[in-house]
């Protein structure tokens, strides 16, 4: 043994064994894992919510969208309950029913299916309810008459004379149409398909009751604004 190296003794720090080359192996391993795992994307997960500051600036856009809704109402350009979608059925049973507007819509309804299949049937249904809207002094499905004329989309032997009949009439014709409509429907308040003239001039006092001023002498001319079948003479 050398003089001047110091003998090792408790008091002294043994030197940390040389590791062996399995456990140097294990830990090559783990490095490699955990790199691994960190290059790995992670799943996206529940996104933390904005905090006080986002959510306290987002706070005032609540009221002014109220304010936004609230003026779209009163000038009538937001969405009325009327525009909301209502189911096809109901809407062709108020077709039926007579409505101007409900006829029209099912017109549209139609002339949609008519680009997509069986274009010859679906375009003459909806010119029929078309003219029966039309009839009515609907405006909009007079419109729709023009463009399917223009077109010759549904427009058949049968039904042409009419249609350009109605096309043609201009808004003056179809305001005073539509008001003859409107009296024969409240001289017929049962919504009768047919009835009697003389059942309708029974019906006059009951018009003159709720305030309108109908002479019982003069009769309008109501044979081009009803519904086929609409009226019987005796």
């Amino acid at each position: 043994m050398d003089s001047n190296t110091a003998p090792l003794g408790p008091s002294c720090p043994q030197p940390p064994p040389a590791p062996q080359p399995q456990a140097r192996s294990r830990l090559n391993a783990t490095a490699s894992l955990e790199q691994e795992r960190s290059e790995r994307p992670r799943a996206p997960g529940p996104q933390a919510g904005p905090g006080p500051g986002v959510r306290d600036a987002a706070a005032p856009a609540e009221p002014q969208a109220q304010h936004t809704r609230s003026r779209e109402r009163a000038d009538g350009t937001g969405p009325t309950k009327g525009d909301m979608e209502i189911p096809f059925e109901e809407v062709l049973e108020r077709a039926k029913a007579g409505d101007p507007k409900a006829q029209t819509e099912v017109g549209k309804h139609y002339l949609q299916l008519a680009g997509d299949t069986d274009e010859e049937l679906n375009s003459c249904t909806a010119v029929d309810w078309l003219v029966l809207a039309a009839k009515q002094g609907r405006r909009e499905a007079v419109k729709l008459l023009r463009r399917c004329l223009a077109d010759r989309r549904g427009i058949t032997s049968e039904n042409e004379r009419e249609v350009r009949q109605l096309s043609s009439e201009t808004d003056l014709e179809r305001a005073v149409r539509k008001a003859a409509l409107v009296m024969y429907w409240k001289l017929n308040p049962k919504k009768k398909k047919q009835v009697a003239v003389a059942e309708l001039l029974e019906n006059v006092g009951q018009v003159n009751e709720h305030g309108a001023r109908i002479h019982p002498g003069h009769q309008p001319s109501l044979g081009a604004s009803l519904p086929t079948g609409a009226r019987t003479f005796p």
